[in-house]
């Protein structure tokens, strides 16, 4: 008695024995299979390529084309690879049951064939071809969400990055008119001092004027490329701050590295402050010099920032906490930002020169 009348999957049996082939069509319709016979080979790829069965119940020796033969031609067919194919034979000898393996068969089943062992097979095998179906399916639909999602992403942060272009751009040019407006005061001052705080400051905006025009002209709108930065930087400050740039040596050692605004405004804005305060005081009387500044990660994978010159050296001891000029306040204060250590140098009167040193994660 037939306990579910649904169709459990569509079966191509092929044997070139009519008494097999009847047998097993009648025992596989019986039990709600849906089941048609062939007794050919190649009447069999034809009846497949016509109608794609589910499963293949597939006798080894026949004329014509044997089964290994079929089943090789369907696994070439990438519309028909995946149809499993369950080998029939009264072949019970390992070599052949192993070719049988070898050329795409799933199961085999020695003659003469028990209807349980049939039946169980069948279903097994239906039913692992379903699950293996169902889950490439899930992988297609989990794919093109992905892909959504990922599409999604990508214009979301296409977006960010117009709008992260956008805010360095304004942010550059509002500085770039403050210099303007601080450029219209020096023009117009006279008092030594207050002229030489207007230069500084101007010095110092035009420092994150250019992290920001570096930003923008960038790829990568977060990161800039701290040599090129650092060359454009000093080059500025000794056309800024000395009459006679020809009579400055610069040495530049700058690894090649990106750092990011929280990083590169504070380094910046150091190196502003002792490249302008050694253009200043470093070398009175026209007097020529050499500015050093090095960039590189030392064995603990620190930043070590150097800022050194062969100038007059310190004048004594300095209390950097204490000191006249806001420039050489502002390092110690920057480096904390930085979580960085700061020290100082200074060869003295004798043998002249200063260096800075700091180092930061």
């Amino acid at each position: 008695m037939i306990e579910n009348d649904r169709i459990q999957g569509d079966i191509l049996v092929v044997d070139d024995s009519p008494e097999n082939l009847k047998l097993l069509v009648k025992i596989l319709n019986e039990n709600n299979f849906q089941a048609r016979g062939s007794n050919s080979g190649p009447y069999a790829l034809k009846s497949i390529k016509k109608k794609r069965p589910d499963l293949i119940l597939l006798d080894i020796k026949m004329p014509e084309m044997d089964g290994y033969e079929i089943c090789s031609r369907l696994k070439e067919d990438e519309s028909l690879v995946d149809i499993p194919v369950v080998f029939l034979s009264g072949l019970k000898d390992s070599t052949s049951k192993i070719k049988g393996f070898e050329v795409g068969g799933v199961d085999y089943i020695t003659k003469p064939f028990q209807p349980q062992e049939i039946l169980a097979r069948v279903r097994t095998h239906l039913s692992m071809s379903r699950m293996k179906n169902h889950l490439e399916e899930m992988v297609l639909e989990r794919t093109a969400e992905l892909q959504k999602v990922t599409e999604q992403v990508k214009a979301a942060l296409k977006e960010k990055e117009v709008l992260l272009k956008e805010i360095h751009h304004r942010v550059k040019n509002n500085m770039a008119m403050m210099s303007s407006f601080l450029q219209f005061q020096i023009d117009q001052v006279k008092d030594p001092d207050a002229l030489q705080r207007f230069i500084d400051t101007k010095s110092r905006i035009y420092t994150m004027v250019l992290v920001h025009e570096k930003l923008y002209n960038t790829e990568d709108l977060q990161n800039i490329n701290f040599k090129e930065f650092v060359q454009a930087l000093v080059e500025s400050l000794i056309f800024s701050y000395t009459s006679s740039p020809s009579h400055i040596s610069l040495t530049i050692e700058v690894i090649e590295v990106s750092l990011n605004l929280d990083r590169a405004i504070p380094c910046g804005l150091i190196i502003n402050e002792l490249v302008s305060n050694a253009l200043k005081y470093a070398f009175p009387d026209n007097r020529k010099g050499t500015i050093s500044i090095g960039f590189i990660i030392d064995s603990e994978d620190r930043y070590v920032l150097t800022v050194s010159d062969d100038g007059i050296g310190l004048p004594g001891q300095v209390n950097f906490q204490e000191v006249d000029t806001i420039g050489l306040r502002l390092v110690p204060l920057l480096s904390s930002q930085l979580d960085g250590e700061f020290v100082v140098k200074d060869g003295g009167e004798a043998s002249g020169g200063t260096s800075f040193r700091i180092v930061f994660p």
